[in-house]
């Protein structure tokens, strides 16, 4: 118990330290779903964000259990565990998801929950609920509706109006993704530093923002534009940026000569694109890091166990920065002992102390 207990401590304190370094910046996060020894469904969540000296960083979460891997189960999931750490979905700027064939779409599995939703509202209201076994005639159609022809409620409401509405909502959402992608993509490609800044386009970066309207009040499209000019004459002049060849880089040199102070809407902008998730190998690896944490020999850990020591497993470069005494309190805190433990450096001097008098 003491050892469960002390993981805990320790995986508290580097998620800690990875929540303090995001701050009130913005992120993405990286979702994917696996199944671990004892056949458990985890979903495995890292962080993707730019840190204050402009580098793009992701980090390992959590990893949490659900009962299966629907779109609303995963939601569900994540919700919780934003709010157990403190996180704003409000600074939540891109979504990144594999194995998107487990999540099943709400077309499938929504019909039931709005079904039972209605229901209930009903019942509470004292409003009469229709049996959806009943046939009714077939509306919109007068030929077949003269020759008498019906339909159950069920297939009226499950099929020609939930399914229509909701088709019509994915597939103009296809579309709109799909175009808002592609200009997404172009104008992102403008802030590229390559050969001395070459693409860059403010008409484009302008538009860049206005798929971005609640981190551009009307005040900051007043000074875009000419922030924009003010920027790309100012970094083709500069050698410090001559040697510059990606947008990492660049975000990383602005912090470094002062730049994302004096060009905070363009330094803006550069974050964004930088916290859009590009790829899955991060959270790839947290499922690698699970199989070796949890084997079929240790097929009985708990979820909370394992969540602990992937955290402290995974994210070691924390670990190491961590002070022992922090860890020591963090422990303390957690529950009521039997004896308070002293400080390390009570202890410590203390021993010294003990020794010097024996001598």
């Amino acid at each position: 118990m003491i050892q469960k207990d002390l993981a805990h401590a320790c995986a508290s304190e580097i998620t800690s330290v990875i929540i303090n370094d995001i701050g009130d910046n913005y992120f993405s996060l990286i979702v994917d779903e696996s199944r671990d020894s004892s056949v458990k469904e985890q979903m495995g969540v890292v962080l993707r964000y730019v840190n204050k000296e402009g580098r793009v960083i992701e980090r390992f979460l959590a990893i949490v259990h659900v009962s299966d891997t629907t779109s609303l189960c995963l939601k569900d999931a994540i919700d919780s565990l934003f709010a157990q750490h403190g996180l704003s979905l409000s600074k939540l700027r891109g979504q990144g998801y594999d194995g998107a064939s487990n999540m099943r779409d709400f077309r499938e599995e929504g019909w039931q929950i709005i079904l039972d939703e209605v229901n209930n509202f009903c019942e509470l209201n004292m409003i009469p609920v229709i049996d959806m076994e009943d046939s009714i005639a077939i509306r919109g159609n007068a030929r077949r509706s003269r020759r008498g022809q019906t339909i159950t409620n069920f297939h009226h409401y499950r099929v020609e109006i939930f399914c229509e509405v909701v088709d019509l909502i994915i597939q103009e959402m296809n579309n709109r993704f799909s175009e808002v992608s592609t200009e997404l993509l172009s104008c992102i490609a403008c802030l590229d530093p390559k050969s001395s800044f070459s693409q860059f386009n403010v008409q484009k970066l302008l538009r860049l923002a206005d798929l971005y309207p609640e981190d551009f009040s009307s005040n900051d499209y007043l000074y875009l534009e000419s922030q924009l000019r003010n920027y790309i004459y100012n970094v083709q002049r500069d050698p410090q940026f001559s040697e510059v060849g990606d947008l990492g880089s660049l975000a990383q040199q602005m912090v470094k000569t002062g730049k994302n102070t004096v060009f905070p809407l363009v330094y803006r902008l550069i974050q964004l694109a930088l916290v859009l998730p590009v790829a899955t190998a991060s959270v790839e690896r947290v499922f690698s890091a699970m199989n070796i944490v949890k084997t079929d020999l240790r097929n009985k850990m708990g979820d909370e166990w394992m969540n602990d020591c992937l955290v402290v497993y995974i994210e070691k470069d924390i670990f190491a920065t961590i002070e022992n005494e922090q860890i020591l309190q963090r422990f303390q805190r957690m529950k009521t002992r039997r004896m308070q433990l002293p400080p390390l450096r009570y202890s410590s001097a203390t021993i010294t102390n003990t020794s010097s008098v024996n001598q």
